[in-house]
């Protein structure tokens, strides 16, 4: 067992520098991880933001503008640096494109927020019903979310003909590693929450795909977290003026990647969530778990590295905050940072109201998120806060709230109790929120893990290089290398209190 990663001489190891792609649906960061024997450091290279807009009646990606954003980043990132051991890109999931028989794009990926879906899903399901394909692969999600099968069907359901002339299926980071090396893959752990893979077996299920009449041969081979995809190619370099790369496959799905940064293991009882714009909470286990609970309770499995399961549940987090703070910024005509509203919030009074985060009027991204709440708070017959302090701190209550009864929602399935929880990604920089989510759960909660996700890439790809040899010391590094809090529960009996009133609302 390492003890301390620090006891290496670190003055006898040349430093490595590995190159983390983080697409997000809302904007992309490209951080440069440092390894110096002995801790990692991170470093902000670029930040963009994605690039989705209306085109001939459907929400796309303009993929090519992304791609031309991943090549700046690269170059940027060699202009300060003499050499980059690797580069790992991990996105959302569900979104996809094609490429025809001679290597041609065949159009933008359509976004998952596109509303083609919605006149489709009915006679989706009417094919394979919900609660049958949780069962063939694991995976479900909530109505306002789409998955690639659902978009495949789409595809089928309005009579468009790009599925006879497609010749491999790409997801995001397949597409971009595509123009990178021109090798075509798709990998396991992006591709284990599209409702097409069997998770028991493994495999692309043939009798989904027979079901949706989906053929198989657009396919390509799917590799695990860790694989040399390849480097980049003459011509690609050429064009901003690199030396090739190595390509490595990193855990592609966002949040698998993320919960690689934490010590989740089988054989602890141990959960991590990662909170952005959605959470997700998530458990490893060895195996999926698919059982009627687990669908009742709308949980997933998605596959992580090295043959872990993640068992895992996705719900709104700050994305109704963010609505809520840029409608007051348009209405005051002015910036308020975060900062800002963290202190309104700490200095607010209790307000003794709450919302149900994960009902569909809060779901909506372009919805008028006040009014919304508004709405929710009379339906109840819940008084209304006076000041954005106190709403603020409704919402942060209620996401708060939310994570202790998501919590034994699992404990409930696993019939286990968990006993530490680590809250990772940009929201968890909320330390008022880490401090509740302790109090309610009164079990220790640790933070510090902001750039969960790039972590985890960074990772992958140390241990594909040898510079790591397993996760466990890769869970070391990560405590030599960051400031870790801790958050012990307080004040357990007010928080208990107002737990059984959000429950009462909730019921209402």
């Amino acid at each position: 067992m390492l003890d301390n990663l620090n006891n290496k001489n670190k003055n006898n190891l040349k430093k490595k520098k590995y190159l983390a792609f983080d697409l997000g649906q809302s904007g992309s960061r490209v951080i440069l991880g440092e390894y110096n024997g002995g801790t990692i450091t991170l470093k902000e290279i670029y930040r963009f933001i994605e690039y989705d807009i209306y085109a001939g009646g459907y929400l796309q990606w303009n993929i090519l503008k992304i791609y031309n954003e991943v090549l700046r980043g690269v170059g940027i990132a060699l202009k300060s640096e003499e050499k980059i051991e690797s580069i790992g890109i991990d996105s959302w999931g569900s979104d996809y494109s094609f490429i025809d028989k001679n290597g041609y794009l065949l159009g933008n990926p359509i976004t998952n927020r596109d509303k083609s879906k919605d006149k489709a899903q009915e006679s989706f399901y009417n094919i394979i019903s919900k609660r049958e394909l949780f069962k063939l692969t694991g995976v479900q999600l909530a109505s306002t979310s789409s998955t690639s099968l659902l978009q495949l069907y789409v595809l089928k359901y309005s009579k468009s003909g790009v599925l006879n002339i497609a010749d491999k299926y790409l997801m995001i980071p397949g597409i971009i590693n595509y123009f990178l090396t021109g090798n075509v893959i798709n990998e396991y752990t992006l591709m284990s929450f599209s409702q097409l893979i069997n998770q028991k077996d493994k495999k692309i299920s043939d009798y989904i795909l027979k079901k949706f009449d989906i053929p198989g041969n657009i396919f390509p081979e799917i590799v695990y977290p860790g694989t040399e995809i390849g480097t980049i190619q003459k011509d690609v370099c050429s064009s901003i003026g690199i030396k090739p790369l190595k390509i490595i496959a990193t855990a592609q799905h966002d949040t698998a990647s993320a919960f690689t940064a934490v010590p989740l293991s089988p054989y602890k009882n141990i959960a991590a969530i990662s909170i952005g714009t959605w959470c997700c909470l998530g458990i490893a286990t060895e195996i999926p778990i698919i059982t009627d609970e687990a669908y009742d309770k709308s949980f997933a499995n998605q596959a992580g590295v090295e043959g872990v399961n993640h068992f895992r549940k996705d719900f709104p987090g700050m994305m109704i905050t963010e609505q809520y703070r840029k409608q007051i910024m348009r209405d005051m005509n002015k910036e308020i940072s975060w900062k800002e509203i963290d202190y309104l919030v700490e200095n607010a009074p209790k307000p003794d109201c709450f919302i149900d985060i994960v009902n569909p009027i809060f779901s909506n991204p372009t919805a008028d998120m006040y009014n919304s709440i508004l709405k929710f708070f009379k339906e109840t017959g819940q008084q209304i806060p006076q000041t954005a302090g106190e709403l603020f701190r409704c919402i942060y209550q209620s996401i708060a709230l939310f994570f202790r009864s998501a919590i034994e929602e699992l404990e409930k399935i696993i019939g286990k109790k968990i006993e530490f929880l680590y809250l990772v990604g940009g929201g968890s920089k909320n330390k008022l929120l880490c401090q509740w989510t302790a109090n309610l759960l009164k079990i220790p909660v640790l933070f510090g893990i902001y750039e969960a996700t790039s972590i985890g890439n960074i990772l992958i790809q140390m241990k594909s290089s040898g510079e790591i040899s397993s996760y466990e010391e890769g869970n070391l590094l990560i405590k030599d290398s960051f400031k870790l809090e801790e958050c012990s529960p307080q004040e357990t009996d007010k928080w208990e209190v107002m737990y059984e009133n959000f429950l009462r609302v909730l019921k209402k």
